[in-house]
């Protein structure tokens, strides 16, 4: 009798990692059943997953970077040293090989996907470039002797006829809006911001940073009124 016990005593021990294993892969099988039948939103993965970088203190996660690095923008700059910095603050944050970038006198520019600045198909910010636009409105609100800077924010509405309104020209007039009005909001004044809209690749924006002389700025710049 205690042998037989001992026996299947003995058995039921050999089976337990067993046991273990088809337990893990029906759990794993779940979630993956369940995540196959989420609907994901963009926009709260990403706020996890920052949330989960903040907490490991992954600094480097959201495309940001440590303060120490940032360009300073003092009162007495030159406009070449203006645009300098400004590549400097925008390299800081976003990836060069997602930025081209075009130098030309007394400008600069920047082409890249819309989902840098924006959550994929939506007129929200991404909420790890908020301190990107943050730091550009406050360069932008640094006041001159010499100079002031600008900013144009010219979105691509696609290669539709002008003639008819679609979707994408819809959603990159909202975008370009909400993206001026929040450097706005952050300090930049009015003045110094305008927006647009130009037919080329789906889903890209242009940012062109220029700067003017102070007397000239009125007649060069289109006023942000909405």
């Amino acid at each position: 009798m205690n042998r037989n016990y001992e026996q299947k005593l003995t058995l039921s021990k050999d089976k337990a990692p067993y046991l273990l294993i088809c337990l893990f892969l029906l759990l794993l099988a779940f979630f993956i059943l369940l995540n196959a039948t989420a609907k994901l939103e963009e926009s709260k993965v990403r706020g996890v997953l920052i949330s989960l970088a903040e907490t490991f203190q992954a600094k480097d996660f959201s495309g940001g970077t440590d303060g120490a690095t940032l360009p300073v923008f003092g009162d007495f700059l030159s406009p070449e040293a203006f645009l300098s910095k400004i590549t400097q603050l925008w390299f800081s944050f976003v990836k060069k090989e997602n930025l081209m970038t075009t130098h030309l006198p007394n400008n600069l520019a920047f082409t890249l996907s819309a989902n840098e600045i924006f959550i994929g198909g939506e007129a929200q910010i991404r909420s790890d470039r908020h301190d990107l636009l943050r730091r550009t409105a406050s360069a932008l609100s640094v006041e001159t002797p010499r100079f002031a800077g600008y900013i144009q924010v010219i979105f691509s509405s696609g290669d539709e006829p002008s003639t008819r309104m679609h979707h994408g020209a819809e959603l990159a007039i909202e975008r370009a809006e909400v993206l001026a009005q929040k450097i706005i909001d952050y300090g930049a004044p009015a003045s110094k911001v305008s927006v647009g809209l130009y037919k080329g690749k789906k889903n890209s924006v242009l940012v062109k940073f220029g700067t003017n002389d102070i007397s000239q700025l009125e007649n060069k710049l289109q006023r942000l009124v909405r």
